[in-house]
């Protein structure tokens, strides 16, 4: 007689399946911890090491920026004859302005062949002149300036400086004026023999003909960059030249304070006393220079290093060079380790208990994810009815479509969730493709944000920072825009899409002095709590752009391209130069003309556009500007007008008188320059009252 079949119940049979799979999940687990350990620590480091060099490429690059810009607009200056080499006047009443935006570059000098130099230096909270001319021998004019019109003493002294023997000279009077910038190797200036680096140019001067412009920058300020810098708790960032000197000293005891700072600048690697920096570098130029991370040992203790090239031209580089100790990071995967092992034990226990229990309620919690997915399906990302369950299998489905709807509702905090519903809708959001639209753009920075990071901790700044962003996004959101991305310390937003807004731009321009009036709120209440205020300059254009998906198949942006976009930029940078916060275009302004009192400012061509543009600054609201704000609109606008008529001796005198009642107009200010110099060297038929701005 054969015996019936044996059966098992589900429970049974989840119980074994569940207990078989949770142990080979552990063991593969474990197997793979300890297997590619090694590996794991080859891409930490790698990681960290790149993290680190993509920090510090980015922080040098800031870095030296300015100088790149400041001797570039100084050429352009020269060569239309705006700027006068032979001047101390012009040099000063230029380049002041110019050099306080910069606080790394804090020295210009210039020099021709006949030897005439000049020389401009910041000092603290004053300016200082040296001049020498070829009837004046070894003796140099000196002068001390609290600002371009504020003398505080003139003097003579003897003078050994010769500028044509300085390699910043040298190298380049006998370039073009077309070529590109020349950067020194590092050495120690004439005056202060402080460790620098000098961007320079050949000029060619109108009526002097060609000579050498030069702007310094200061390496003990990079320091203070690097010496901040950690890729670990142990690791460590520095800059060398192609000579092996340290440019930017890393973190160490060593280099604590500023003077032992500018005492290390300029040594060789060798010499300053970084046994793991030293190891480093003596076996990456062992092995030729290479860019990959490599393994060195250093006192028994094992690091990972990485050198990056940062090329300032065809002939000269910096290297980025970061190092990391292996047991900043072998630690954490060992606790790893430890955590997956204890996890495989609690869950090989937990899971012989749950499988009883998953078949009875395996239905009810399928039914209950369906209804979970159709509402992500529909983007209704509020947290519904948790979904539990005692089967792991389940549950681990569940927690990932709970960790799916986490992230989408992340994700909405970046793009609002309207957007994405709308872009859903029109089947935006799957392909790549846009549209033609005539929209308003709207860019924000921060005046100065590279030298308020570098006052306070990076906490105190990520805490006001939050603060800051919260408060300008409350105000676009209000005004309807669509914010396009952060950039840093920017904002990019626009307004007429993917929505229509036939009053895109009476938006953007009220949402730009909304800004602007609640950041002074907020600034009172910062400064009043011993925080540094945070000023913002912001640019507006009007314009037809294509919006849609920008990217690749696999990885789109919803954003904006066109010409409109590059000049709400510029308009932004070009505040700095005229005293502004707002600056909109010419279509702007017409376009929303009704909504604000504006002033006019100038017509410039800004870097990237050959055509000059009419730009004009929001004053306020109608209804809500101060008499005293509008008389100073108008009265600028008389002088503006005036110098477009060419009468250059009357609108010098005009606004000089403006500037007596209304000081800090730096508008009117650069119409002061600007008169003076084309007194001097009148305009031809051809021009049209046009300001050429040649950096953002």
């Amino acid at each position: 007689m054969s015996r019936p079949r044996a059966t098992v119940s589900i429970r049974w049979s989840l119980f074994q399946s569940l207990i078989l799979v949770v142990v080979l999940i552990t063991a593969a687990i474990m197997f793979a911890t300890w297997q590619f350990g090694q590996r794991t620590v080859r891409a930490v480091s790698r990681s960290l090491l790149d993290r680190a060099a993509d920090h510090a490429d980015t922080a040098l690059q800031q870095f030296l920026a300015p100088a790149r810009d400041d001797i570039t607009v100084i050429r352009t200056w020269t060569s239309e004859g705006v700027l006068d080499p032979r001047s101390p006047d012009s040099i000063n009443a230029l380049l002041m302005p110019l050099l306080a935006t910069h606080p790394q570059v804090d020295m210009f000098t210039t020099g021709d062949p006949a030897g005439y130099h000049i020389l401009l230096r910041r000092e603290g909270e004053t300016w200082f002149n040296r001049e020498m001319r070829p009837e004046w021998g070894s003796t140099a004019h000196t002068a001390r300036w609290r600002n371009a019109r504020t003398l505080i003493e003139r003097g003579e002294r003897p003078e050994t400086f010769n500028h044509r023997q300085r390699p910043w000279y040298k190298a380049n009077i006998g370039r073009s004026v077309d070529d590109e910038i020349y950067w020194t190797r590092p050495y120690l200036a004439h005056d202060s023999q402080k460790p620098i680096m000098t961007a320079a140019l050949r000029m060619q001067h109108p009526q002097h003909g060609p000579l050498v412009g030069a702007v310094h920058v200061f390496l003990e300020d990079l320091s203070a960059f690097t010496t901040r810098m950690a890729p670990s708790p142990n690791g460590l960032v520095a800059v060398l030249d192609d000579a092996n000197k340290l440019v930017g000293l890393p973190r160490h005891p060593r280099f604590e304070d500023r003077e032992t700072r500018g005492d290390a600048v300029l040594l060789k690697v060798s010499e300053a006393g970084v046994p793991s920096l030293a190891v480093a570098t003596e076996q990456w130029r062992g092995l030729g220079r290479p860019l990959e991370p490599f393994q060195v040992k250093v006192e028994g203790e094992k690091w990972w290093a990485g050198f990056r090239r940062v090329p300032l031209s065809d002939k000269r580089s910096l290297w980025i060079g970061t190092l990391v100790p292996e047991s900043d990071f072998v630690g954490a995967i060992e606790e790893q380790q430890k955590a997956v092992l204890m996890i495989a034990l609690v869950v090989l226990g937990l899971s012989a208990m749950i499988s009883l229990l998953v078949a009875r309620s395996y239905s009810v919690v399928l039914d209950r994810l369906v209804e979970q997915s159709e509402r992500i399906q529909n983007l209704e990302l509020a947290p519904g009815k948790r979904v539990g369950s005692r089967l792991r299998e389940i549950n681990q489905v569940a927690q990932a479509q709970e960790r799916m709807r986490v992230a989408l509702e992340s994700f909405s905090k970046y793009v609002p969730i309207e957007l994405v519903r709308e872009l859903l809708k029109r089947g935006e959001a799957a392909q790549i493709g846009g549209r033609t639209e005539v929209l308003t753009v709207f860019f924000s920075d921060i005046r100065g944000f590279t030298t308020i990071s570098e006052r306070i901790p990076p906490e105190e700044l990520t805490a006001q920072m939050a603060e800051y962003f919260e408060a300008m996004l409350a105000v676009l959101t209000e005004e309807k825009a669509t914010i396009d991305k952060f950039i840093g310390d920017a904002i990019m937003a626009f307004w007429g899409a993917p929505n229509p807004d036939p009053q895109h731009a009476t938006h953007g321009v009220r949402a730009a002095l909304r800004c602007q009036a609640r950041l002074t709120e907020l600034n009172a209440a910062w400064v009043a709590a011993g925080k540094p205020a945070l000023h913002t300059r912001i640019g507006l254009a009007t314009g037809r752009v294509l919006v849609g998906n920008v990217g690749a198949p696999n990885r789109l942006n919803y954003t904006l391209l066109g010409d409109t976009a590059n000049l709400a930029s510029r308009l932004e940078g070009t505040n700095r130069f005229y005293g502004t916060s707002v600056l909109a275009s010419a279509a702007t302004h017409a376009a929303a003309e009704g909504i604000a009192e504006w002033r006019e400012i100038d017509r410039v061509a800004v870097k990237g556009k050959n055509e000059a543009v009419a730009i004009f600054e929001p004053i306020g609201l109608h209804g809500e500007v101060d008499a005293t704000i509008r008389r100073r609109a108008r009265a600028y606008e008389a002088l503006l007008a005036q110098f477009r008529a060419r009468d250059f001796a009357g609108t010098l005198v005009g606004a000089v008188a403006h500037l007596a009642e209304f000081p800090d107009d730096l508008a009117a200010e650069r119409l002061v320059v600007a008169s003076k110099a084309l007194q001097a060297n009148p305009p031809g038929d051809d021009w049209v009252g046009a300001t050429s701005l040649d950096e953002k």
